[in-house]
């Protein structure tokens, strides 16, 4: 477990996206998904073992449908930043400022089998060559985010989102956060790690954005015998035996354009 604040040369952190204003699926992040356990509940948690609660920041919003975060934050000893509700790109730039981190970690909280493990790769990467971004990425070049499986996370520098914020025009760039970055590879520079088991999860959709997607991912919660899965040959393991769990995948990502 990594604890302790960062240090000038180990200054990055992972900052975690949510709100109860989705209009898709309003308050799913307060929305049991195993063993009473929120979706909000189960990432703080899941990420809180691996990295300690210090390298962790929950950035929402000012809106006050938000305060009922906040004691979801609190019980896990996680920090929060709040800020604007259109401008998520600002929310993640307060987050880091919060703890002095110049690099952090894009979480969205509504990937509740976001694999931990894979975090700390993506800093090693960034640390090497010095990138801006550096991400997951399917052999077809599409990088992890804009796909549907909801496993990865993302890298990014505090510079290179303070240069979004002042360049960019299209608000797309402030509520998406890193695309303006992974897109203009002319003024920024990425790195990425190639996706693993990329055949076995091309078709699995484990992002909640919709009460199906919530439906789905309680159903492979509940099909582990024991601990939560953690990996992604223990969520394949599950989804092997539940063959209509990939059909219901397969007609959400048909419904639900990235």
């Amino acid at each position: 477990m990594i604890e302790g604040p960062a240090t000038a040369d180990d200054a990055w952190g992972i900052v975690i996206q949510a709100r109860l204003g989705s209009t898709r699926l309003p308050r799913k992040m307060l929305a049991e998904v195993s063993g009473g356990r929120s979706l909000l509940d189960l990432v703080l948690g899941r990420l809180g073992e691996t990295f300690g609660a210090s390298r962790l920041v929950l950035a929402t919003t000012i809106d006050s449908v938000d305060d009922g975060l906040m004691d979801v934050a609190a019980r896990r000893g996680v920090a929060v930043h709040r800020g604007s509700v259109a401008n998520v790109l600002e929310r993640f730039l307060g987050a880091a400022a919060l703890r002095g981190w110049s690099k952090l970690v894009r979480v969205c909280a509504d990937n509740p089998f976001l694999l931990p493990g894979a975090i700390e790769p993506l800093v090693d990467v960034g640390r090497s060559t010095g990138a801006d971004y550096v991400g997951y990425r399917f052999g077809d070049g599409t990088w992890s985010i804009l796909s549907h499986g909801g496993l990865f996370a993302e890298y990014v520098t505090c510079d290179a989102l303070r240069e979004v914020a002042r360049v960019a025009e299209d608000p797309a760039a402030f509520e998406h956060v890193t695309n303006y970055v992974y897109t203009h590879p002319e003024r920024f520079r990425t790195a990425s790690i190639p996706v693993p088991f990329e055949s076995v999860i091309a078709n699995w959709r484990l992002t909640v954005d919709t009460q199906a997607d919530l439906d789905v991912v309680r159903a492979v919660a509940s099909g582990a015998e024991g601990a939560f899965p953690n990996t992604i040959e223990q969520i394949a393991a599950i989804v092997d035996r539940h063959p209509a769990l990939v059909e219901s995948m397969q007609a959400s990502i048909a419904r639900n354009r990235k």
